[in-house]
């Protein structure tokens, strides 16, 4: 079943930002419990935890992707001295995913790397109802679009980090 989100852009601060449908019905929350986006999580309608996103460790630049049980749902990662904007996320079920934009494009697409489908494709996009926000769009029954929030947060997460990286002049 095709699933269309938006997630508002509040990613400089922390605290809880309002997830949307298309039809502009609050379907949940993010919680960025830190300025640095190193954990969030992702509530249903009624508030209560579903996913949470989160780096492995403090310098590492791979972001597991968990249930509310922090049974890990996934890994995602990115070799960390690339320019290019190519992640592949590892499900626990064994279905490996390919994150990939190309360059100077802010639209991705998430492939399944066994059958070759694309099963989501997320941007940024302003819209008329939100000034700036992530456009997920869910293709697939397989992968959770709950577990796509928490992938498309981690891609964020790891862009934060290495520009950090970047302009201190360093590496993690």
């Amino acid at each position: 079943m095709e699933q269309t989100i938006y997630i508002k852009d509040n990613f400089f601060s922390t605290g809880v930002t309002d997830i949307y449908d298309q039809n502009q019905n609050v379907v949940g929350s993010l919680d960025l419990k830190s300025i640095f986006l190193t954990k969030v999580s992702v509530l249903n309608a009624e508030g209560i935890e579903i996913i949470q996103g989160r780096f492995q460790s403090a310098f590492s630049n791979k972001w597991l992707v968990l249930n509310a049980e922090e049974k890990q749902l996934g890994r995602l990662q990115t070799p960390f001295f690339t320019m290019k904007k190519k992640y592949s996320y590892l499900s626990a079920n064994g279905k490996e995913y390919r994150i990939h934009s190309l360059a100077f494009s802010k639209d991705y697409q998430v492939t399944d790397m066994a059958s070759g489908q694309v099963v989501a494709d997320f941007k940024r996009v302003s819209s008329y109802f939100l000034t700036a926000a992530y456009e997920l769009q869910n293709h697939s029954n397989n992968i959770s679009t709950e577990e796509l929030i928490g992938v498309v947060m981690g891609v964020n997460a790891i862009q934060k980090r290495k520009a950090a990286a970047s302009n201190s002049g360093g590496a993690h």
